[in-house]
């Protein structure tokens, strides 16, 4: 008969193994053999589970002259994790945003995706504040294995401000299953910008405010300043410009009524 031995893997618990094949088999030497090698498959996978083990025992030898087992029996293997979860931050660290648009920033996962890995945001009020100039917002951000950006979408308040800008930050924290944050990019400052229609239609309407403030004005002091007003034809004496010809027809038909209004007391005698 030929020397030989059983052997077997086990796992170090009950149940069936996920990352080798679960495997046996007998060695057998020949004469002047004195080595054999045992080969099992390592299952690879990309979830984040540290480093795990199992064992290789040898069974009773059989063969002539009786062998038997020595003291190293049975053998640990360690399958050494290479799993990279990853590590998340935000792409920009600061981004303007008008106050007509909803917020969108983006976190992106680098150095690895391996397996499901999770991490919280929250707003932190600035200048902005909650509920005045945006919406409180927080929440987790899951992202399956090999997923490598999110999106965090935050609506703003439009206060129709036009002389101020507002800042508000967007914190990451407690990564999920080996992740990391990296400490250089786990905030994002958003700036509230103005709106600019607005302040557009704001500026326009104070000019024109200031420019024709004259033909608005509530009365005249004297009779006097009431008949000269009247008796005048249109153009802007503070731009410099000159009556046109609508100004003159304007004054032809309603020179009647300008007289009569001019009548009536000013409003610094009445």
């Amino acid at each position: 008969p030929i020397p030989c031995v059983p052997w077997q893997s086990q796992t170090s618990g009950h149940e069936a193994p996920d990352d080798y094949e679960e495997s046996s088999g007998v060695l057998i030497f020949k004469r002047g053999e004195e080595r054999k090698d045992i080969s099992i498959k390592i299952i690879p996978d990309d979830k984040v589970e540290g480093d795990e083990n199992f064992f290789v025992t040898l069974s009773t030898p059989q063969g002539p002259n009786d062998p038997i087992l020595g003291k190293n029996c049975v053998t640990e293997i360690t399958i050494i994790d290479i799993s990279f979860p990853g590590c998340f931050m935000f792409e920009h660290q600061t981004i303007t945003i008008p106050e007509t648009k909803p917020c969108v920033i983006l976190v992106k996962r680098r150095n690895g995706a391996d397996d499901t890995c999770c991490v919280n945001y929250t707003t932190i009020d600035g200048t902005a504040q909650a509920g005045v100039d945006y919406e409180q917002t927080s929440g987790t951000l899951s992202f399956k294995s090999q997923e490598t950006e999110k999106e965090i979408v935050i609506n703003l308040v439009n206060t129709r401000s036009s002389d101020r800008n507002a800042t508000f930050t967007v914190m990451l924290s407690t990564p999920t299953n080996g992740s990391t944050i990296d400490t250089n990019a786990n905030t994002c400052l958003v700036v509230i910008s103005n709106d600019p229609e607005y302040a557009r239609a704001a500026k326009i309407a104070q000019d024109a405010i200031s420019k024709h403030l004259n033909f608005i004005s509530l009365g005249s002091s004297t009779w006097a300043g009431q008949f000269a007003e009247a008796m005048t034809i249109g153009g802007d004496l503070d731009q410099g410009s000159e009556a046109t010809t609508g100004d003159y027809v304007m004054h032809f038909f309603s020179f009647m009524w300008k007289v009569l209004f001019a009548i009536i007391p000013p409003t610094d005698i009445c």
